[in-house]
């Protein structure tokens, strides 16, 4: 048996995280994420299986689904652990690249100490999708500091881009009927295809984040004028304002709205490397409206074995 994992996010003192835009303009966090990018996915969904030993939840049918809770009021309260985990993680391996670094060895080390996990503020009044963005998410390469160590830039592969899945990492990934996903070898975003040779359409993303933007803009602020946890969080999926309408609508957006990539796809959408931006976006806005409510999920004893398929620490 494995030792568990215990969930604390990154440690004290608290650092902010900052919006993907500013964090591109901090060379040295940046550089220490893109090496530090990692895939923390098999907890939100497929391929199902145990995690932390412990066995993935059940659904009705008796067969094994993810941990992840969707359209049900603890929504928020399940990503919030992981997205810590997640930057957790970040944590830890920037911390150790940064020690590798020879010249200027003390900012980088307080850089990697600084660093948390980015957030991709997708409602900014300025612009949903400026050039600089739709560049870091297509870009085959991206331009870093020193990833060899010896003070020079180095051009590597973009991890914002996608992601190639490694040998039997699609094995769990087949359902009655399979969807396209099996035979996909990396992560797409509007997919040319449902077969092997599909690629991302950089069009279609463009153009369907731009049509849509003003309307995420518009839905993201009017959450400030709901007043009970049920109708911010999820209702269901029935409450069009609430977060977790806004939080599928931009998978959707991302991944493709019919016929869609992995971000369409809950089960899969944790491979694809803008989850992690977009969630610490939901995760800031539940921290915002809870700020300004001070209302926090109610009954919070119905829901804490759900919890627990993630340890907190408190």
């Amino acid at each position: 048996m494995t030792s568990k994992v215990k969930t604390t996010g990154a440690p004290l003192p608290v650092k902010p995280r900052l919006e993907i835009k500013e964090f591109m303009a901090n060379k040295k966090q940046f550089s220490l994420y893109v090496q530090a990018l990692i895939r923390l996915s098999k907890i939100h969904g497929r391929p199902f299986g145990p995690w932390n030993n412990v066995d993935p939840p059940l659904n009705p049918q008796g067969q094994p689904k993810g941990f992840c809770v969707h359209h049900e009021i603890q929504f928020l309260t399940w990503h919030r652990p992981y997205v810590a985990l997640f930057e957790q993680e970040i944590y830890k391996r920037a911390n150790s690249i940064a020690k590798e670094y020879k010249t200027d060895s003390e900012a980088w080390i307080q850089a990697a100490s600084d660093l948390r996990q980015p957030y991709w503020n997708w409602a900014d009044p300025s612009g949903i999708l400026p050039q600089a963005l739709l560049d870091l998410f297509f870009k085959d390469s991206v331009t870093i500091g020193p990833a060899s160590k010896d003070g020079a830039e180095s051009s590597v592969s973009n991890p914002f881009c996608l992601y190639h899945f490694k040998d039997g990492e699609r094995d769990g990934f087949t359902t009655d009927p399979p969807p396209p996903v099996v035979d996909w070898p990396q992560t797409l975003r509007y997919p040319t295809s449902k077969g092997p040779e599909a690629r991302s359409n950089m069009t279609k993303f463009n153009t369907m984040l731009n049509l849509e933007g003003d309307r995420i803009r518009y839905d993201t602020e009017r959450l400030s004028s709901l007043t009970t946890w049920k109708a911010f969080s999820s209702d269901g999926g029935k409450t069009t304002n609430s977060l977790e309408k806004i939080h599928d609508d931009m998978h959707d957006l991302i991944g493709g709205i019919f016929d869609g990539g992995h971000m369409s796809r809950i089960p899969f959408a944790a491979f694809d490397p803008i989850f992690w931006l977009h969630h610490a976006q939901i995760d800031r806005l539940t921290d915002k409206w809870h700020n300004e409510r001070q209302l926090w999920a109610p009954d919070a004893g119905s829901f804490l074995s759900l919890l627990l398929c993630v340890p907190v620490a408190h």
